[in-house]
């Protein structure tokens, strides 16, 4: 009997345990299951409600892509789709960079072939005069990106080739802090459809070799539709600044602006002033104009303005109505 009794005692015990094991188990198991019920329930009440959801913050500098361009047709978002794609899935790669004009790829051939033309053939002449900006069948139309000193044309380069709500830039073109960084024209091809050619800042920090090379860039280059001159949004429109536009203006070269650094401008309505009183909508070219924060930040969360310049490009290089 005291065996039977032990042995009694011992499966008590061990039943005792298992079902004490087998309680917690069923404890914990609909725990996580009506955890599991009440993020379904949460989940679903949210989309029945999309005002839960948090909106997108838009910064109120972006209207002005609207305001001051509204001689110009608003592009549809079908084409801002369009364009994004593009731009977010093309395949880029470096083609060049020069410090010399005539050291781009084929243009010194071409430049020989011109020379041997007769200076007589009045026709061949009258044609070679109005062959600037437009591109021959056999190449890529070319945009080119100006701008002072640190102005971002980098940034600006990165961002086109970055998706918008990426937070992190590509390494197309290099960017840094020192001035003057960028000290030859760099030419870069985009999906096989377009060029851009990032040039060396003007202003401080720049020598009148890499201003030579641009001015010619600007002058001879046939590839070239579109010249987008950069200026800093927190910084004023400068005498060189002035200069440049309205050299390209008296040299009837194609151009549009773009304001970078929008997200650091602190009073919205002086810096309307300041575009306003500019000249800028004054010139004949009516060139559009384009703002944009090249970095994401605080009041920019994403990079707003880039599908707009990306829709001009495009458009420029008329590969877009």
């Amino acid at each position: 009997m005291r065996i039977m009794y032990k042995r009694q005692v011992h499966n008590s015990t061990a039943f005792i345990q298992s079902l004490v094991a087998n309680t917690n188990t069923t404890r914990l198991a609909t725990q996580s299951s009506v955890e599991r019920t009440r993020k379904k329930a949460s989940k679903a009440s949210l989309k029945k409600k999309p005002g839960k959801w948090p909106k997108e913050k838009i910064p109120d500098w972006l209207e002005l892509n609207d305001t001051f361009n509204k001689h110009y047709r608003k592009p549809t978002n079908f084409d801002l789709n369009k364009v994004n794609r593009f731009f977010n899935n093309a395949k880029v790669k470096f083609e060049w960079c020069v410090s010399k004009f005539d050291d781009i790829p084929g243009q010194k051939r071409k430049d020989s072939s011109l020379h041997q033309e007769s200076d007589n053939d009045i026709s061949r002449k009258y044609e070679r005069e109005n062959i600037k900006h437009t591109t021959s069948i056999n190449s890529s139309p070319e945009v080119i990106f100006l701008g002072g000193t640190n102005v971002g044309k980098s940034s600006i380069l990165n961002n086109i080739t970055t998706s918008r709500v990426s937070r992190d830039l590509g390494s197309l073109a290099r960017v840094s802090k020192t001035t003057g960084f960028t000290k030859t024209l760099n030419c870069y091809n985009v999906g096989n459809r377009l060029k851009m050619i990032d040039s060396p800042g003007y202003g401080f920090g720049s020598s009148k070799g890499q201003g030579n090379v641009t001015l010619q860039y600007l002058l001879e280059r046939e590839e070239l539709v579109r010249c987008f001159l950069l200026l800093a949004g927190d910084k004023d429109i400068n005498a060189t600044d002035n200069m440049i536009i309205q050299y390209i203006h008296d040299h009837r070269i194609p151009f549009e602006v773009v304001f970078t650094k929008m997200d650091k401008v602190r009073d919205l309505d002086k810096f309307k002033k300041k575009v306003t009183s500019s000249g800028l909508m004054d010139l004949p070219a009516l060139p559009k104009l384009i703002f944009t924060n090249s970095l994401t930040s605080s009041t920019s969360p994403k990079r707003f303005g880039i599908d707009f310049l990306r829709y001009t490009i495009f458009q420029s290089c008329g590969l877009i109505s």
